[in-house]
């Protein structure tokens, strides 16, 4: 390697192609010879467990009444296969009761005291020793061992070498030749964008360009070069423009982390009002009351405080952080609408409220967060409306579960649907309100991978708000459709 490194580039070139391809040819040769052989010893291995097997199966009866006669008759069809060195069987007491060796000459027995493996086999002496217990009716009653010289493995092996040999000489001699005749081809181009980038490196002058003389992976290259020059020229000219848009990103954060406070109002609201629920009732000595008061005005003094964590949390992060659970959106509802129930009934709003909603896999501090700025939005614009009304539901589309709030109160265009989710804007100033609640409910449902948009309400009034949560658990819920039957509360 330190002798290619201070070589020239077709040089390089030509020499890390010959010894890759030599390196990959012979790695990969080795390779698919130890699988190979591997694979050939298991198989032999199968084999004569097998034919242990069977021959333990049928010496039964000649082992059992001691007729060592047929158990030799037996083991003489083991001549068929001549890989067979070696065969005997023992009878319970350790004896040798039959045997079998391949030719006259004894002294071809293998050494077999070593223990076989749990498994039955070991390899000794250049044999694959195979043992198989012989079992009759629940009891060991003697055992089988086969030895095999494993020359079939050994003859496949030496053939493999041989074509294998064959094939790296015939390898090495094309990648030689083509090497040859083809690496000035990918060494000129890549010597001038070498130039090119040492003049850059020392100039630095990043409005020079290296030549396109080819095509395909080669040119590839260059052009994207050359685009890469182009970006770092451009991001070159744009970092200040850069620097001063990320510094008013910065003083847009410090403003939205500062402004959400104001989406504690409601729990306030509520804390005030059962305040004044509390004095009556102790006043009038309801303890059920007044516990139940007490209960709800401490639920909206946490909520506020936790209120106010998370979203610091979620404007650092920008990702769900909190705590996550698989439950029915009736549920997120049902406990997020006890905390507006001041400003509800204050405005005399009836709300309808779809049964059986999915189940929805969310941050739940988080959701709640979502009704409560949806609902507080449509009570806030109900203007003159007799008869105020808010709608919560899920609907199908296609796959997906689409759910919404909808109300009949003033209403927003269609023009200004997309910008009433910018941070701070507020389409009527008359009415009270910073402009970032429904940027907050935007985040919220976009770091679960939602989206949210707004729709003409009910009653050809009024507007619908409608999300989507990609992480909806609805396996067990099939009532996710648009329930026209609410629920009144």
């Amino acid at each position: 390697m330190f002798i290619l490194r201070d070589m020239p580039i077709k040089r390089r070139v030509f020499w890390v192609i010959m010894v890759t391809s030599m390196l990959s040819v012979v790695v990969g040769s080795g390779i698919s010879m130890f699988f190979s052989v591997r694979y050939r010893r298991e198989s032999l291995r199968r084999d004569l467990t097998g034919l242990a097997e069977m021959i333990s199966d049928n010496c039964l009866v000649s082992l059992e009444y001691n007729i060592p006669e047929d158990t030799d008759k037996l083991l003489a069809s083991l001549k068929r296969r001549p890989s067979i060195t070696y065969a005997e069987i023992h009878d319970i007491r350790g004896n040798n009761f039959a045997n079998y060796h391949r030719g006259s000459n004894m002294n071809l027995v293998p050494k077999h005291d070593a223990e076989v493996t749990s498994d039955g086999h070991i390899t000794a002496d250049d044999h694959l020793h195979v043992w198989q217990p012989i079992i009759f009716e629940g009891k060991q009653i003697g055992d089988l061992h086969l030895f095999d010289d494993m020359s079939d493995v050994h003859q496949s092996f030496r053939r493999d070498i041989t074509i294998l040999s064959i094939v790296i000489v015939m390898v090495m001699t094309v990648a030689f030749a083509m090497t040859v005749s083809l690496h000035s081809l990918i060494s000129n181009p890549i010597a001038d964008l070498s130039g090119v980038a040492k003049r850059i490196s020392t100039d630095g002058d990043y409005s020079l360009r290296a030549e396109h003389r080819t095509g395909g992976d080669i040119g590839l290259l260059v052009g994207s070069f050359n685009n890469m020059l182009e970006y770092i020229e451009n991001a070159n000219r744009e970092q200040k423009s850069l620097v001063h848009e990320l510094e008013e990103k910065n003083i847009e954060l410090e403003r939205f982390t500062y402004t959400v406070s104001h989406d504690l109002k409601s729990p306030l609201i509520t804390i005030k009002g059962f305040v004044g629920q509390l004095r009556k009732h102790m006043q009038s000595g309801e303890q059920e009351r007044i516990d139940k008061d007490v209960n709800r005005v401490e639920f909206a003094a946490d909520k506020m405080i936790n209120l106010l964590k998370d979203l610091l949390e979620l404007s650092r992060v920008g990702r769900v952080a909190g705590d996550v659970q698989t439950l029915s959106f009736n549920d997120v509802v049902n406990h997020t609408l006890p905390q507006l129930e001041g400003v509800i009934q204050a405005r005399g709003v009836a709300m309808y409220i779809d049964d059986n909603m999915p189940n929805v896999t969310i941050d739940t501090m988080r959701f709640h967060e979502v009704i409560q700025n949806l609902v507080e939005n449509a009570v806030k614009f109900m203007g003159d409306q007799k008869k105020p009304k808010i709608s919560i539901g899920c609907r199908k589309d296609g796959e997906k579960n689409v759910f919404f709030v909808s109300d009949n109160g003033m209403g927003i265009e269609e023009d200004y649907r997309e910008k009433v989710f910018g941070l701070f804007e507020q389409l009527n100033q008359n009415i009270d309100g910073t402009g970032i609640g429904l940027t907050i409910v935007r985040r919220i449902v976009e770091i679960h991978g939602g989206s949210i948009w707004a729709e003409d309400g009910d009653d050809e009034s009024g507007v619908t708000f409608c999300f989507t949560v990609s992480l909806t658990d609805d396996l067990n819920n099939e009532n996710g459709d648009d329930n026209n039957d609410g629920r009144t509360t």
